[in-house]
């Protein structure tokens, strides 16, 4: 008994690790299926890491072609929603509306069925308490962890990005001040040479 639950726990630990990090290219459209079970609450964990304006058009259809969301997300954040009939559910991410800039996107998502009811006897129920505790803080741990990849990613690249505006800043200047100093050099050789020639 103990061993099912500890291998159901590891289960739902590998379950809420799972997490899909893509690229978007423009004008296109990138979708993903997933089949949920009715009576369960489905949630989409996303964080958009890099491109524009960390925006991109997410779409979610159920089964039967129904639109259950539909519009532009920002940086990061997350969607759920009630699963009123068992099938397959469509998630898509549009960056048609995009010329030249791809998107980079980072998602999760889960289908947090409906929990089996525990048995009658008083001795599991604090194993199974235990277990849900445990699979919460878990879940709160992913989250967490997808959010600071999202930051340091986004960092990184303002990083990378002024690192290279400061080598080619850096070179200019060391140009410029060459170019001075052969300029001071040549004129200082020549108003030397001048009261020279003349005498």
């Amino acid at each position: 008994m103990i061993i099912s639950r500890g291998l159901t726990l590891l289960l739902l630990v590998a379950i809420a690790a799972s997490a899909l990090t893509f690229q978007v290219e423009p004008k296109s459209k990138d979708c993903f299926h997933k089949y949920l079970h009715a009576g369960s609450t489905s949630t989409i964990t996303y964080f958009i890491l890099r491109g524009g304006l960390l925006d991109i058009d997410m779409q979610v259809t159920g089964p039967i072609g129904e639109t259950i969301r539909s519009g532009l997300v920002f940086e990061n954040g997350n969607f759920e929603f009630p699963v009123g009939v068992s099938g397959e559910f469509k998630l898509c991410w549009n960056n048609e509306m995009a010329r030249w800039t791809a998107k980079v996107v980072n998602f999760g998502w889960e289908d947090n069925g409906e929990k089996d009811k525990p048995a009658a006897e008083k001795h599991t129920e604090p194993l199974d308490q235990t277990t849900g505790r445990i699979e919460s803080l878990v879940a709160n741990v992913q989250s967490d962890q997808m959010h600071l990849r999202a930051r340091e990613a986004r960092h990184r690249e303002t990083a990378d990005s002024t690192n290279y505006r400061v080598f080619w800043m850096s070179s200019l200047l060391s140009l410029l001040l060459i170019a001075v100093s052969v300029g001071q050099k040549k004129v200082h050789v020549a108003s030397w040479a001048g009261p020279a020639c003349g005498l």
